[in-house]
């Protein structure tokens, strides 16, 4: 991998009013994260919402804590709609996304962390490394 890292921090999640917390993302050697939300059928009345935290340890003794103006929403008007939050230079090494799906369901499809402008060369860790494919492709030629 070039300069980022990609990976699936949380999985499909069946229509339903839940909360669902991605896997904490180690931004360590990264200037930033983004993760790309995509809600899927929002019923009538429903909401989501999205925001990132952050924590120094991955919630272990430092629980997550919300980070200011790290937010989206959206209404049953938003069906499909991608999300996407940045978090430029988090202070603190995890960051996590936290969607909270309300008042009438919604499906939420995977959300995918992606690492950016690494610095120096970063090791995919091994629970990553199977479920990443990844190619480059400089100046290709038509086909």
């Amino acid at each position: 991998m070039r300069d980022f890292a990609a990976s699936d921090v949380s999985a499909y999640t069946v229509a339903g009013q839940t909360t669902v917390t991605s896997s904490g993302v180690d931004c360590a050697g990264y200037d930033g994260v983004m993760f790309f939300i995509l809600p899927g059928t929002i019923d009538a009345t429903g909401t989501v919402s999205a925001k990132c935290q952050q924590s120094s340890d991955d919630g272990s003794a430092d629980a997550y804590a919300d980070l200011t103006g790290a937010t989206l929403a959206w209404t049953a008007a938003d069906d499909n709609k991608l999300g996407v939050i940045q978090v430029e230079k988090p202070r603190e090494k995890w960051v996590n996304c936290v969607v909270t799906r309300a008042t009438a369901n919604s499906v939420l499809n995977p959300i995918i962390a992606v690492r950016y402008k690494a610095r120096g060369p970063q090791p995919v860790p091994a629970a990553q490394a199977a479920e990443q494919g990844h190619t480059v492709v400089v100046s290709p030629a038509a086909s």
